[in-house]
């Protein structure tokens, strides 16, 4: 099976609406075409998801099904460190209370991003793209909230770009700035006021248009494919976020009339 068979079988995106084809038919899919290597950097971004995962098996946090194992496949990799990247088996072996792992979930992110980041090729620009904008989030609401910045900084890389310009935004007494390259994030934000949900959708609209892009600019590719992948996430996060906020709208409604 082709990488052109593949495509054949996706259907539109469009982030109003949310996909006709489910994240687990679409991995089926796409293992069918992919050769060892792309598998394995499929993998790695899949392995975002894992990293989530472990902390919410500690905060009992809703499970993602959207990695690369599943929860009890998880919870055994966990418990017996095996099918787990190394630089993940060592951490889990320096942190295995849970007060722990989660003091240190700084420091198991900015190892992800260096190990995974270091294989280059799309890897590297998808998790770049992912953990700038994780980092400027955390910058731009740990400014708002007077958080110090720097215990959370403690891992990173200080002449990585991104990092320089969140301690240099930490000395400003001005509002939080974006980097130029990021500026239709912020004017996003900036739109979307102190809504919660609204800020969401800003930040998911921003991501989904980025790789909405890649998948047009690079039809029948592996960048291509995993562009779509990463849409998909996006579709099926703000689905079960409509599906959420729904029944909280449902319940509210159905406790009013009881009063």
């Amino acid at each position: 099976m082709s990488l052109l068979f593949a495509y054949s079988s996706l259907p539109p995106l469009d982030f109003s609406g949310s996909s006709t084809l489910s994240i687990k038919t679409f991995y089926e899919l796409v293992e069918a075409t992919l050769t060892e290597k792309g598998k394995e950097a499929l993998s790695s971004l899949k392995r975002i998801i894992d990293i989530k995962n472990i902390f919410s098996l500690q905060t009992g946090v809703l499970f993602d099904p959207k990695g690369n194992l599943l929860e009890q496949q998880l919870r055994l990799s966990i418990a017996e460190l095996e099918h787990l990247p190394p630089y993940i088996l060592d951490f889990l072996e320096e942190n295995k209370e849970p007060k722990a792992l989660l003091e240190n979930i700084p420091k198991l992110y900015t190892l992800f991003y260096k190990e995974e980041i270091s294989k280059g090729g799309v890897i590297k620009k998808f998790l770049t793209f992912e953990r700038d904008i994780q980092l400027l989030l955390f910058g731009c609401a740990g400014k708002q909230l007077g958080i110090d910045l720097e215990k959370f900084l403690n891992y990173e890389d200080l002449t990585d770009p991104i990092v320089a310009h969140l301690f240099l935004q930490k000395k400003s007494s001005s509002p939080f700035i974006f980097p130029y390259e990021y500026k239709a994030l912020e004017e996003k934000l900036l739109k979307s006021g102190a809504n919660p949900m609204k800020q969401y959708l800003s930040v998911a609209t921003y991501r989904f248009d980025f790789y909405k892009g890649l998948f047009e600019e690079n039809m029948c590719t592996f960048e291509g494919i995993c562009a779509y992948m990463m849409c998909l996430w996006i579709l099926e996060e703000k689905k079960m976020l409509d599906e959420k906020q729904g029944r909280k709208v449902l319940i509210e409604l159905v406790e009013g009339e009881n009063e």
